[in-house]
Formats: C-alpha cells, structure tokens, sequence
C-alpha cells in the first residue's frame, strides 16, 4: 500500500512524538483556544490523509463512507467550537498501518467514529430538548 514502508513508520513515529511534545509545551505555556483549534485541525489532516490512502488503495465503496462519518463527526466537533464530545482514531489507525493492517485500521476508525457520531447526536438533543 505504502511504496516505502520503512519511511511511513518512521513517518508515523515522528508524527506521534512531535504530538505528544506538542501536548507537554501547550500544558507548560498558556494554552490558548486558537492553539486548540489549530492542534485539532492538524490531528484530522493527518488522520484523514491515512484514511483517504487506504480507500484509494482498495477502492472500495464502504471505505469512503468510513470517511464521511469521520468528516461529518468531526465538522460537528469543530462547529460545536470543540464542546461536543467526541472520539479521536488517528493513534489507532497509524499503529494498525505501521503493522500493515489497513482494513482493521479504516475499521476501527469507522466504529470509533460513528460511536462518536452517535454521542454528539444524543449531546446534541439534550441540549436542545431538556436543557
């Protein structure tokens, strides 16, 4: 799938440490909403670019619904101004593609985030309705 797997692992750990580090200067400094945002945005393009490899790769029709759900919940997410809740798969789909699994990663990625989906939808009518 990937032409170079070495490279995509070395990729995807320097991704996931440059995140991490990111975490520990965003706690020591003052965190700001902007930076929040920012952080998020990047944590999907990375995640979507992964996801949208492996439908292209296998072509196949379910896969890029796994993105739509993803997408939709995410926009949700961004649009709540990131107080809905919601779940993040892009650690789990670079371990399952670092072992070279990727239909177990778009997998996971479309259970967690249609779990994800389903609890802005209930986020979203309590807001509404019994608030």
């Amino acid at each position: 799938m990937f032409e170079n797997h070495i490279l995509f692992v070395i990729f995807a750990l320097i991704h996931l440490f440059l995140d991490a580090l990111d975490g520990v200067v965003a706690r020591i400094t003052k965190p700001t909403k902007k930076g929040k945002e920012f952080d998020n945005l990047v944590d999907r393009l990375i995640e979507f670019s992964a996801l949208i490899k492996i439908a292209w790769s296998f072509n196949i029709i379910w896969l890029y619904m796994v993105i739509l759900i993803a997408f939709v919940s995410q926009g949700i997410h961004i649009y709540s101004r990131l107080q809905s809740p919601v779940f993040f798969s892009r650690t789990l789909v670079l371990l399952f593609l670092v072992i070279e699994l990727p239909l177990v990663a778009i997998s996971l990625a479309g259970m967690i985030n249609l779990w994800g989906l389903l609890l802005q939808l209930q986020w979203y009518w309590k807001r509404k309705y019994i608030s």
